[in-house]
């Protein structure tokens, strides 16, 4: 985490223009994200100035009110058009989010894997998992993104999909629903280098592995019509040549102590 806050802050050094974005699945995994119900991870992320992160199964083992208290906790949002409470058919999180880079604005659609209640079910057991999927519901993640597209596209003809549904679904997205500029994903556990264009749509598709073991760079040129007129990848690997960021530890450290 330490070294990830000193990557950032060397690429806001080469450009103000920059989204921070997370596909999800990050708020357990870590003992110290455990030990804290993913705590740390959010206090991490509003750091290091993230703006938005996707909901993956491993983001709701701690059930859904500790997710609620990192929702409020967090000054950036969690995404999902697809994750809604069983009851009432409404969203958990929120299904998008607008930001505004140089003056432009970005539609950012969230979406989650389609079996991530049943992984959820896996991970935490029948008597603890079941009680907390069987709250909630998890909607066709390409009904949901074109039903959030045409909402979005009243806004902007720049949208982004934050997708914590692996390369498969991605791809799918991206072959089938015209509309979206580029696809930043998850789940998959994947570096994809070079990335990957649809033919048919010209939706990029990044993933850039896991565990913030890698900060992955997407640079996009748009034109006026919200079409990727170029575009450019790469993961950084954050080794040691990444000197830990004081601040980012001092702020692990009061949740170690």
């Amino acid at each position: 985490m330490a070294r990830r806050a000193t990557a950032i802050k060397q690429e806001h050094e080469k450009s103000q223009n920059l989204l921070i974005l997370d596909a999800g699945n990050s708020l357990y995994g870590q003992p110290l994200a455990n030990k804290t119900q993913g705590r740390v991870i959010v206090e991490a992320m509003n750091a290091m100035g993230y703006q938005a992160m996707a909901l993956g199964d491993r983001d709701l083992m701690f059930g859904t009110s500790a997710l609620a208290e990192r929702m409020k906790e967090a000054r950036f949002a969690f995404l999902s058009a697809n994750l809604v409470w069983a009851d009432s058919g409404q969203p958990v999180a929120k299904p998008y989010a607008i930001a505004t880079v140089n003056g432009r604005k970005i539609g950012i659609i969230g979406l989650t894997h389609p079996g991530a209640l049943t992984t959820l079910e896996q991970l935490l057991g029948p008597e603890r998992g079941k009680p907390v999927a069987a709250t909630l519901r998890i909607n066709d993640p390409v009904a949901a993104a074109k039903e959030y597209l045409l909402k979005v596209q009243k806004e902007t003809n720049v949208v982004l999909l934050l997708t914590n549904l692996g390369i498969g679904l991605d791809q799918k997205l991206a072959k089938e629903v015209p509309g979206i500029t580029a696809i930043i994903g998850g789940r998959s556990r994947v570096i994809l280098q070079p990335l990957v264009r649809a033919p048919e749509t010209g939706t990029v598709i990044a993933q850039a592995g896991f565990d913030g073991e890698f900060l992955g760079i997407l640079k996009l040129e748009i034109d006026g019509r919200g079409k990727v007129t170029a575009y450019e990848g790469k993961v950084l690997p954050l080794g040691p040549e990444y000197a830990d960021d004081p601040a980012m530890n001092d702020l692990l450290k009061k949740f170690q102590d």
